[in-house]
């Protein structure tokens, strides 16, 4: 590894200047409007619905548990915490909301954040364990890979988890210091970011993991604890719905998870995933104990929650940071040394990315969501409140303003009824709510005394008139 040099600060602040200008330059344009269709618009306003209910009902009340109830709930209402994940992000969300933005762009704002701090972490690594060009490398390869350009303003657990896993798989490999500190803040932020202090043990020594473990299981149980305040439902509920995002799933289908992939390992980072494994395979020491962490928590992300990785393009995520590195070290593999040949071979890896993003199909990020909010889009505005008989939950894009009831409804007064009550409470306009059902779903007897159903795409829709 080269001596730093009297240069290497200012080199640093350079490399740092230049990969935010780019990042910015990526996304500042993209941090207002209204959320987008697809997987990202739908995380999005998953927090954004979190928060709306804190600022509804306020964080004394709801304890800062973030709640998934698709409106703010009334006092009297069932709440529905969401304990799936530890409240990090959405606590970050929560304070954004403080600023004098659109909540859609305050949340933008925090991915763009966190998306920065891991570029910066990630260049750290390949400094470490090269020299500033691979630094430089490494930061270009994070940001301008496909997976970069389309997620970097990801508002969801992927973005914040990148932060801590990098740093703690540094304070475990490389600087050897503050790894119990960083596994405090990973064990808030995501689960996943705890794991290179349970995989780095025979590498770095039991003696270094074990403090960083138990800071991690310490937190995590609190995290645990904090979630279950408002009634967060058993550990075995909560066992039981994390198995089903998993292989063990009833639903998981492997051959859609192949499928997946190869899709979206081709789309996210064509040329470079190879790349980087070519350079995983001739590494040695410290750069091939980084890469093989970073590599298994990829590929623990996606394999072991397999069920949501066949259909969440994000969860892919989590690998990037192993495909930028790998990729920049391939690139860079001698410090001071080869220059020119370094950046063509990046400039193909990064171009070669490209040309299987842009061969993709054009429904990425398509969801049942936004099927759903096509289908809204064509009968009412974005301030209609909407009822299904099937209570289904997490419907709502358009700026998180597309609202429905998280519970069934027997019959057309109790519609009526729940239409009205909330409408009066969250909508400033006093247009009809609807009932909506796939058309693949059975219809409710009641329905029939509605009438006929107007069909709206995937959707059959029924005005709930008095």
């Amino acid at each position: 590894m080269p001596e730093p040099s009297a240069s290497s600060p200012p080199r640093t602040r350079r490399t740092a200047l230049v990969l935010l200008a780019l990042l910015l330059a990526l996304h500042g344009s993209s941090l207002a409007g209204p959320l987008a269709d697809g997987q990202g618009g739908n995380c999005a306003a998953m927090f954004a619905l979190m928060t709306r209910n804190a600022q509804a009902r306020g964080l004394l009340s709801t304890r800062a548990v973030p709640l998934l109830n698709p409106a703010p709930p009334a006092p009297d209402d069932i709440v529905a915490p969401y304990t799936h994940h530890p409240p990090g992000l959405p606590w970050l969300v929560m304070a954004a909301a403080q600023l004098p933005l659109a909540l859609e762009t305050a949340e933008r704002l925090v991915a763009l954040a966190l998306f920065a701090w891991s570029t910066l972490l990630l260049a750290g690594l390949a400094r470490s364990l090269a020299d500033e060009r691979a630094a430089l490398a490494t930061g270009l390869a994070w940001l301008l890979l496909p997976s970069g350009v389309l997620h970097g303003l990801l508002v969801n657990y992927e973005t914040i988890a990148v932060p801590p896993m990098l740093g703690l798989t540094g304070a475990l490999l490389i600087r050897r210091a503050r790894a119990a500190r960083w596994a405090l803040l990973a064990a808030l932020c995501d689960w996943i970011s705890v794991l290179p202090a349970l995989l780095a043990g025979p590498v770095a020594g039991w003696r270094r993991a074990l403090p960083a473990l138990g800071a991690a299981v310490g937190m995590g149980l609190a995290v645990l604890a904090h979630g279950r305040l408002l009634g967060g439902g058993t550990t075995g509920e909560t066992l039981a719905q994390a198995l089903a995002a998993t292989f063990l799933g009833p639903d998981f289908d492997p051959a859609a998870w192949w499928t997946a992939l190869l899709r979206d390992g081709g789309t996210l980072f064509g040329l470079a995933g190879p790349a980087a494994l070519l350079a995983f395979a001739h590494a040695d020491g410290t750069r091939r104990a980084v890469l093989a962490l970073l590599l298994a928590c990829g590929l623990l992300n996606v394999g072991l929650f397999a069920h949501h990785a066949s259909s969440h393009e994000h969860f892919w995520l989590l690998l990037a940071p192993f495909v930028a590195l790998g990729s920049a070290l391939l690139a860079f593999p001698h410090p001071r040394r080869g220059r020119g040949a370094g950046a063509l071979v990046l400039a193909a890896l990064l171009a070669g990315g490209w040309v299987f993003a842009l061969d993709a199909p054009g429904s990425r990020g398509s969801t049942a969501q936004s099927e759903r909010a096509a289908a809204f889009a064509q009968v009412a505005d974005a301030h209609a409140v909407y009822v299904t008989p099937r209570g289904v939950a997490l419907v709502f894009l358009a700026g998180a303003e597309r609202l429905v009831l998280p519970y069934p409804v027997a019959d057309a007064a109790t519609a009526r009824a729940a239409a009205r009550r909330y409408a009066a409470r969250f909508v400033r306009s006093a247009r009809p709510a609807w009932v909506f059902v796939h058309r693949d779903d059975p219809l409710p007897p009641w329905l029939a005394t509605l009438g006929p159903g107007e069909a709206r795409g995937a959707f059959l829709f029924w005005p709930l008139h008095d």
